[in-house]
């Protein structure tokens, strides 16, 4: 890895748990570099995935299929930032999830099982992974929380405050399934906060 890309995966570690250098280093030794295209899925539900992901440029998201056939946008990864852990995103060690990249991204990779000895082996790392995990349940339920209780204006609002500029990066079709609206009541939102 480059200096530059052990610098995200530390931007990205210190928003969930600070590590000390000498437990970067390990995690550093067991991560490895991949580039995705935009459009290409790094997941595809169903599929098998051992894998732990820190995205270090890019935007990506998560979906699901319908039953309908459509799609529905459960989040929003912008860099630098851990993805979902493995064992939150799989059933049997298969995905139970889509992860797409919505622009050209770069990730750091490791074996969700060289990860799981390493935090069997290293306090800190076990205290940083214990934290993404309470991050990310933490952020799927301020999600059904806003679906049920907030008005389409105030989920967009939300939305802003949480990923600035990100309707300015990604489809609005996508923002719209996150939000639960459609891409219209997207648009005509969008036109009368402009307005204000």
């Amino acid at each position: 890895m480059t200096s530059h890309q052990k610098e995200q995966v530390n931007v990205a570690v210190k928003a969930r748990y600070p590590l000390a250098r000498s437990s970067l280093e390990k995690l550093f030794f067991l991560l490895r570099g991949r580039e995705l295209l935009c459009g290409e899925l790094l997941l595809k539900s169903g599929t098998g995935n051992d894998k732990e992901y820190f995205l270090l440029s890019g935007i990506l998201r998560s979906f699901v299929y319908t039953t309908a056939g459509g799609e529905v946008t459960l989040s929003f990864y912008t860099a630098p930032a851990v993805i979902t852990p493995c064992a939150a995103r799989t059933q049997r060690g298969l995905s139970v999830l889509n992860i797409q990249a919505i622009t050209d991204a770069d990730l750091a990779v490791m074996e969700a099982s060289r990860f799981a000895r390493l935090r069997r082996s290293d306090s800190e790392i076990n205290r940083f992974a214990q934290s993404v995990i309470e991050w990310e349940l933490q952020r799927k339920t301020e999600k059904e929380i806003s679906l049920a209780s907030l008005t389409a204006r105030e989920r967009l609002l939300l939305l802003r405050k949480n990923i600035p500029g990100l309707e300015n990066s990604v489809p609005h079709g996508y923002i719209a399934s996150y939000l639960g609206i459609t891409t219209v009541s997207l648009s005509r939102l969008r036109k009368e906060l402009a307005g204000q």
